[in-house]
């Protein structure tokens, strides 16, 4: 291994540990902080607070794994700013939302604030992540645009931001 793909190793590891540990850790910390200082009660434990958690976590996870295998598989890149893919990818997670890694990753901290029963994280602390995110999406979209051009605007038109649609009406 060459310095050059060491260097790329090392922020690919940097970039993974900040999105996927730092980021969940500080929504996570901050909203059971919330919890202790404004005294609020953690959601009652049961079992259907306990299987929906689940199902949003095997749920996300799926979507994040499906996307990442359409960009590297389509795109013949990588998530990785750094090694992005070569071809917009358009299909598989992406025909269902313009964004799914974040929808997967979105669906997957809801179950793990239902896991750790957080009203402050569920109420406070993610919406504010939510709405960062999605400042950062719509940056990554204007980047987008400029690199694909009237392929993405195209791409913008017929498949929703980050929810997708349940039901889709031919026009």
């Amino acid at each position: 291994m060459d310095s050059c793909q060491k260097k790329l190793l090392i922020h690919q590891i940097k970039d993974g540990c900040i999105y996927w540990l730092l980021i969940p850790g500080l929504v996570l910390g901050s909203g059971k902080l919330i919890d202790l200082a404004g005294n609020w009660q953690p959601f009652t434990a049961s079992p259907f607070i306990f299987y929906c958690g689940l199902a949003f976590i095997i749920l996300g996870c799926c979507i994040v794994a499906a996307a990442l295998q359409n960009f590297s598989h389509s795109g013949q890149g990588t998530a990785n700013p750094r090694r992005p893919p070569k071809i917009l990818v358009k299909s598989g997670a992406y025909a269902l939302c313009r964004h799914p890694m974040f929808l997967g990753y979105d669906l997957t901290a809801i179950g793990v604030i239902l896991f750790i029963r957080s009203p402050a994280s569920l109420w406070i602390s993610y919406p504010v992540f939510h709405f960062g995110q999605i400042l950062f999406l719509r940056k990554e979209e204007r980047s987008l645009t400029k690199r694909f051009g009237p392929e993405f605007a195209t791409y913008q038109q017929q498949v929703p931001f980050l929810i997708p649609r349940l039901f889709h009406r031919q026009q």
